[in-house]
C-alpha cells in the first residue's frame, strides 16, 4: 500500500473517500467515518431505543422488500428522486 493510499480517508462502513464521496456529498465525522454513515447510525440508535422489540434482521429484510417495491419506487420518482 502506498503512503498516499494510507493517508487517504476512507469510511470503514460505506467505503467512500474524499475523491469518491457519498451522494449527496458527505464530510467527515472522524478519520474513518463519514457523516452519511454517522447519521444513519444515529437513526438506528434512536430506533433501537424506541422500538418495542428491535430486530435488525427484520428491519433489513423489510427495507429490501419495500425499497425494491413499485410503491416506493413510484414515491421516490414523484418526489423527484432516483428511479
Amino acid at each position: 500500500m502506498s503512503a498516499k493510499a494510507r493517508n487517504q480517508r476512507k469510511c470503514h462502513i460505506c467505503g467512500c473517500t474524499e475523491k469518491k464521496p457519498c451522494d449527496p456529498p458527505c464530510s467527515w465525522e472522524s478519520w474513518h467515518l463519514c457523516t452519511t454513515c454517522y447519521h444513519a447510525m444515529l437513526g438506528l440508535s434512536q430506533w433501537r431505543e424506541q422500538a418495542r422489540r428491535p430486530n435488525v434482521a427484520k428491519l433489513i429484510r423489510a427495507f429490501r422488500i419495500y425499497w425494491s417495491s413499485d410503491f416506493i419506487r413510484a414515491s421516490r420518482i414523484a418526489r423527484g428522486g432516483p428511479r
